[in-house]
């Protein structure tokens, strides 16, 4: 038994020892066929991510240099194709999200046109960038400058006809636009709608503002820094239509030539609507205007006249009215008493008896006109043609009246007389 153990190990030993240079070569054919094995089953492999975000690096400190793209970067180049190679069981591994690619923007120190590489890189040992479409991109650099454009407030939507809607105020009236030089200077102003739809009631609100060109196309806001938004107050009231109170017109009114006056005042439109509180609007019924001024005026006017606002009431339309001044020399007016009456045209052999015998006249007239009057010139008369004897009737007239030039004014128009 100890002979046939000694024997099987000195067989063993045998495989070790005896022609060790055929061994070897048989271990080192192992290994490459075993390779060999292994690069037919998992060969290297080629695969395009074709949609890679492309970042670019250092563009918030290309912007503190004073410059930048006139065009957003993402637009310029958002995207590339990058050929990655690996294994072929690891390549099935590596997604679009493990590729980056970038472009370096610290060595720009300056406005210019500048064509930049492309670089790509894989999150994971296991892939090898082999190549990028497009590997380089042009940018053009500009100055970043700044400027302010006026703001416009547009007032849109179905507005409520039983409210006033007022002029829109905002706390700005300039808005600050900064970006590239090429896109700031196609700014020509700036714009905020308000949409009152639905709005039954004042409003103060933030509203952001949109940019427009020249020829009132919309700017893209992603060309500028921040552009501001805006707060709007908008007054919206219930209204009401009211008179325009004329007779406190002519106590307002300075500036008419010496020896003139204001005879007659109209007004166009004769009422307005006005906008306020509700409690104020039920407790007004007309509005007055605002003192008007003349300028020696000796002849009709044509004026406007601002509308007073009542306290609580905010808004009128129209803001104002037109006021026409009929203006003339100024009457004066003297009055003479106990007048006597003639008559004239009695029959022969009749007489008479006047109830009354006598009347009060006023005569009014310009100041120059009453300089030249009289009352030797006043004939008041009755005329009893064809009148027989009875009681009668008759109209008070004055003798040349046409030709003195004034008028005439009689207490009485009617004289009774009694024919005997």
């Amino acid at each position: 038994m100890k002979k046939a153990l000694l024997a099987a190990l000195s067989w063993v030993k045998g495989l070790f020892t005896r022609n060790i240079g055929m061994k070897v070569g048989a271990l080192v054919f192992a290994f490459l066929l075993w390779s060999f094995v292994l690069a037919e089953q998992n060969p290297p492999k080629e695969k395009i991510f074709g949609n890679v975000y492309v970042s670019y690096a250092t563009s918030e400190a290309l912007r503190a240099k004073g410059l930048t793209s006139a065009q957003p970067f993402s637009e310029i180049l958002g995207t590339v194709a990058v050929t990655v190679e690996a294994n072929a069981n690891e390549l099935s591994f590596i997604t679009e999200e493990m590729i980056t690619a970038e472009v370096d923007l610290s060595a720009i120190t300056e406005p210019g046109e500048y064509l930049l590489p492309v670089k790509a890189s894989s999150l994971t040992p296991a892939g090898t960038i082999v190549r990028v479409n497009p590997s380089e991109v042009a940018v053009t650099i500009e100055a970043v400058v700044a400027r302010e454009v006026p703001l416009e407030i547009r007032v849109e939507g179905e507005k409520n006809g039983a409210l006033f809607y007022g002029e829109p105020v905002s706390d700005k009236t300039m808005i600050e636009v900064v970006g590239a030089r090429s896109n700031v200077e196609q700014v020509a102003k700036a714009v905020c709608v308000i949409d009152v739809t639905d709005l039954t009631e004042a409003t103060t609100e933030m509203y952001p503002v949109a940019l427009y060109t020249s020829d009132d196309k919309i700017a893209d806001n992603n060309l500028f820094t921040s552009v501001d938004s805006v707060i709007v107050e908008l007054p919206v009231y219930p209204q009401k239509t009211v008179r325009v109170d004329v007779s406190t017109v002519l106590e307002s009114i300075v500036g008419v030539a010496p020896g003139y006056e204001i005879t007659n005042v109209t007004v166009l439109p004769e009422e307005v609507g006005i906008a306020g509180r509700q409690e104020q609007l039920d407790a007004t019924d007309t509005v007055s205007l605002a003192p008007i001024t003349l300028d020696n005026a000796s002849a009709d006017q044509i004026v406007q006249a601002a509308i007073v606002l009542p306290e609580g009431v905010y808004a009128a339309q129209p803001k104002e009215v037109q006021v026409t001044l009929t203006i003339a020399p100024q009457q004066v007016n003297n009055t003479y008493s106990a007048v006597d009456i003639a008559v004239k045209n009695l029959a022969e052999g009749l007489s008479y008896s006047l109830q009354p015998e006598a009347v009060d006249v006023t005569v009014s007239g310009t100041s120059a006109q009453m300089e030249e009057f009289s009352a030797s010139l006043l004939h008041p008369v009755v005329d009893l043609e064809g009148l027989s004897i009875g009681v009668h009737t008759l109209e008070l007239k004055f003798e040349n009246e046409p030709d003195l030039g004034v008028t005439i004014k009689p207490s009485v128009t009617e004289i009774r007389v009694t024919i005997r």
